[in-house]
């Protein structure tokens, strides 16, 4: 434990002093004589998800996502895959609810986004009635007992909204509340007195009110949330036994008022409401609600919705990943672990197995999609795009399919060469610092979280469908995994701190590298000759699979990152304060290369096609590339970023990636 909390202050240590350096150079020579090749970096225009505001499960494996800036997501193979409607991005408009009629969908969302769809989403028509104000619409509200008419929609300023032919059509309805009672009373419910009155300077005007949510037991009965944002904001539960119609609506008393999210009712007499932090159990009467009993739903500071499935089954969701569930019709309530640490923006169930989720993935930086299928058990990413998180490693099989690691278990894959990215389940929320595969099935990836500087636990993640699924296996305390690659196609070899070394045959064996310094490095030639790299100038070296290793005189103290060697003889390392180091005889001997003037930065992975071209990258966004065996280096892509690049992975003299901070993916082109 000592050494590993002594060499992470080392390397810390170092990375500073190679910061402060990068400006000064150690070298005298410039990159305008470097050899020079028509190859370039272009940065990889992503696609990226729009944040999901809504969703609604069309059929087995088909569902509807409505998005930010009226972007609309259709899938139709349980969102291994996505089509993209948009329909006015200029609005810059958010989905809010998503329901469907029969075969008419409806979507509503920010201020005043009424659309309807009679083709599962292909097209979207505008159904906003005029002359009705453009506010926020929150909800769509339809009888709980089938059937699509009446259909309501609520919103802001009062909106109010309702259809009697599926959707089609939609006309504004007026509550006529008039004059609120001057001294409206709040009324104890078991007492019977009164506990205050409302001011008598409040106005209660139907354009003041801001609906939240509503629920409709049957075609009849309709129950609405509201507030309004007036001084001493007051919050209200209004009720229409008459199919909403004007002039048949009630205020009910509220015996403690807050503001509540959502409503259900079991009966004509009791029901359930949420608000900030806790599920209220309530009382209907003929002029009041009142409390019998709250509990408090563990994380939810903020909740958002409440559905059921069926009369037993119920779930509630909120801010900061909260998913609850009940089983019991609401009487107890149990968190469920999505993976997901923003704010959960709708949820929907075709059946009380399939359901769908969509939200913020705040840690992550994107939107989340998610799909279960197990009745909420696990919860799957369906989403997609790189989002701005910190990316730590790439790795391709083909030109088309790789693989994509980084902060906070992001893991993702791509099938089109780097466009488009789908979210995989890495099960936590460690970062992840290496992946490799050795077809498109057989995976790992390696890394660690940590609370201190020796409270670490090592990660090891193995998939054998593509990802589909990641198993993890058994946490490592006190260690780091830095790096990962395979020896053959079963099996893998990985390196960390404490001079760690592990093979998959048995992961929870260390073998004896013979040194305490953090591994960053590894490169296997082949499945017995493997190299490794790591601090004070560490590189060792293994002809037997990584049973038994070598340390070799690499002539520098400085600590080394990364390690690639071309073939069993020729190899190169990059490190700490602009070390990049050379080898023609197998690692017997190093050489320290001379870079461009003020290019002193931390290389942190160097990677080279074949023996005369290569590139390393860094701190501060460097390229520094060579087509002459490291002799001269220029440097690529100057000045178009300044974060830190953290992995260059070359498939072929054709493609290669590089990976940095920021969700920086470069891919390489050439003239």
């Amino acid at each position: 434990m000592i050494l590993s909390k002594i060499s992470l202050r080392f390397a810390l240590i170092g990375l500073l002093m190679a910061t402060m350096l990068l400006f000064v150079g150690c070298s005298e020579s410039t990159d305008e004589d470097a050899v020079k090749d028509n190859t370039y970096w272009t940065l990889v225009q992503v696609e990226e998800i729009q944040m999901p505001g809504a969703v609604w499960p069309l059929a087995h494996e088909q569902a509807i996502v409505g998005a930010n800036n009226e972007h609309v997501y259709l899938t139709n193979d349980g969102g291994l895959s996505w089509s993209v409607v948009t329909i006015n991005p200029s609005t810059g408009r958010m989905a809010s609810d998503i329901y469907f009629a029969g075969t008419r969908g409806i979507m509503i969302g920010l201020r005043g986004m009424l659309y309807t769809t009679t083709n599962n989403g292909q097209s979207w028509t505008n159904a906003f009635p005029t002359g009705v104000p453009a506010g926020d619409l929150t909800r769509i509200i339809a009888p709980a007992t089938g059937g699509n008419n009446p259909l309501y929609i609520c919103g802001d300023e009062g909106i109010l909204l309702k259809s009697i032919d599926g959707g089609a059509n939609w006309q504004y309805i007026d509550l006529q509340i008039g004059k609120f009672f001057e001294d409206f009373p709040i009324i104890d419910s078991e007492t019977g007195e009164t506990l205050r009155t409302v001011d008598t300077t409040l106005y209660v005007t139907q354009e003041k009110l801001s609906f939240t949510s509503g629920w409709a037991p049957n075609s009849n009965l309709i129950y609405l949330l509201a507030d309004t944002l007036q001084t001493d904001s007051e919050f209200y539960i209004l009720r229409s036994a008459s199919g909403g119609a004007p002039g048949t609506w009630d205020m009910l008393v509220m015996n403690t008022p807050v503001k509540w999210f959502d409503i259900y009712t079991f009966n004509d007499t009791s029901g359930i409401m949420i608000t900030n932090g806790e599920v209220d159990y309530v009382t209907i009467r003929d002029t009041m609600v009142s409390r019998s009993l709250n509990e408090y739903i563990p994380g939810g500071a903020a909740l958002k919705k409440m559905v059921f499935t069926n009369s037993d089954i119920g779930w509630i969701i909120g801010a900061g990943g909260t998913v609850t569930k009940s089983t019991n019709s609401g009487h107890d309530w149990r968190k469920i672990d999505v993976d997901v640490t923003g704010i959960i923006n709708d949820i929907s169930f075709l059946n009380t197995n399939e359901g769908w989720l969509v939200g913020n993935d705040v840690s992550r930086n994107s939107g989340a999609i998610k799909l279960t299928t197990d009745g909420g058990a696990t919860w799957n990413f369906r989403s997609y795009g790189i989002g701005g998180v910190n990316l730590n490693a790439v790795h391709f099989i083909s030109s088309q399919q790789g693989w994509i690691t980084g902060k906070s278990g992001r893991i993702a894959r791509t099938t089109d060469g780097g466009n488009t990215w789908l979210h995989q389940d890495a099960n936590t929320s460690r970062s992840l610092q290496d992946v490799y595969f050795t077809n498109a099935n057989t995976g790992w990836a390696v890394g660690f979280s940590a609370s201190s500087d020796v409270d670490t636990f090592a990660t090891i993640l193995h998939t054998s469908n593509g990802g589909i699924t990641w198993n993890s296996v058994d946490s490592l305390f006190g260690y780091r995994l830095n790096n990962v690659k395979a020896l053959n196609p079963t099996t893998a070899i990985a390196v960390g701190n404490n001079g760690l070394i592990l093979k998959s045959t048995d992961w929870s064996v260390p073998k004896n590298s013979g040194v305490a310094f953090e591994l960053f490095g590894l490169d296997v030639v082949d499945a017995n000759l493997i190299f490794a790299c790591g601090q004070g100038g560490t590189i060792l070296k293994s002809t037997d699979g990584g049973e038994t290793w070598n340390q070799l005189n690499s002539g520098t103290n400085q600590s080394l990152l990364s390690i690639d060697m071309v073939d069993a003889n020729v190899g190169y390392a990059c490190g700490n304060l602009g070390t990049v180091l050379k080898t023609t005889n197998g690692g017997v001997n190093w050489t320290l290369l001379e870079l461009p003037r003020h290019s002193s930065s931390v290389y942190k992975s160097v990677a080279f096609s074949d023996s005369q071209t290569g590139w390393i990258i860094g701190f501060f966004g460097y390229i520094l590339h060579t087509a002459d065996g490291g002799e001269t280096w220029y440097r690529q892509l100057e000045g178009f970023s300044e974060e830190t690049l953290n992995d260059v992975f070359i498939l072929d003299s054709n493609n290669a990636w590089i990976v940095g901070n920021g969700g920086i993916l470069l891919e390489l082109g050439r003239n």
